[in-house]
């Protein structure tokens, strides 16, 4: 089914982009997001000490990436990812939606891809059952956003015909806000589709090309926990 055309209109899309990089920790005021940085943080320091030194006892990251939820309308949501250093969001897409994204802190790497076809054929009925189809693509951004960026320019617009295809990859713990607009909407052609690289147009000098497949078995998205005793977030 097509996605419902209720897409923001370029001057919105300015609008909220300005929105969105004026936004910081402090505006989220949540105490346990602040408590999650500092911890995430001091182990991210402690992990690189011991990378350089004799021993390393880098610790693993749960598969689990949490979504803090801020904010939700008909027309839009505003929410947090929270990750811990190398997590990973797998490629998926943003069917007909406008999604802006900015790192409140630490650093993510973003890659994004066009899909050449502007109305490709997806289905999560196929994808699950292992007939997913193949589509090509043009790598557009390869990034890495950071918090420490500042405002102008650290904000990443992702459109419903390009850059819509992406994956996120923490470098380090991170909270990357992001507004969706309009959110996903099951039974509205806005379901979210997820792809796995099978050629990889930036080391062929071809286009790249993804398939469609089902969720990826070890990709989890929880709740993350907002209240105050926030230990069992890194512990």
């Amino acid at each position: 089914r097509a996605a419902k055309r209720l897409e923001a209109s370029p001057r919105a899309v300015e609008e909220i982009a300005r929105a969105v990089c004026a936004v910081s920790m402090d505006d989220v005021g949540l105490r346990a997001l602040r408590a999650f940085s500092r911890r995430a943080e001091a182990r991210d320091a402690r992990d690189a000490r011991e990378r350089d030194g004799e021993a390393s006892t880098t610790s693993t990251p749960r598969a689990t990436v949490t979504y803090l939820r801020l904010h939700a309308e008909e027309d839009f949501t505003v929410g947090a990812f929270v990750f811990e250093r190398g997590q990973t969001i797998p490629l998926h897409n943003h069917p007909g939606m406008t999604v802006l994204m900015r790192c409140l802190f630490g650093e993510t790497r973003v890659k994004a891809y066009d899909l050449i076809d502007d109305a490709p054929r997806l289905s999560t009925r196929d994808a699950h059952g292992a007939r997913g189809g193949e589509h090509e693509a043009r790598e557009c951004v390869d990034e890495v956003m950071s918090a420490a960026n500042g405002a102008r320019g650290a904000t990443r617009i992702l459109y419903p015909r390009r850059a819509n295809v992406h994956t996120l990859s923490a470098l380090s713990a991170c909270a990357v806000l992001e507004v969706q607009t309009p959110p996903y909407r099951v039974g509205q052609g806005r379901d979210c589709h997820y792809f796995e690289l099978v050629r990889d147009g930036a080391k062929t000098g071809q286009n790249s090309i993804l398939r469609e497949i089902a969720p990826p078995p070890d990709f989890v998205c929880g709740t993350f926990r907002d209240d105050e005793d926030d230990d069992v977030e890194l512990e």
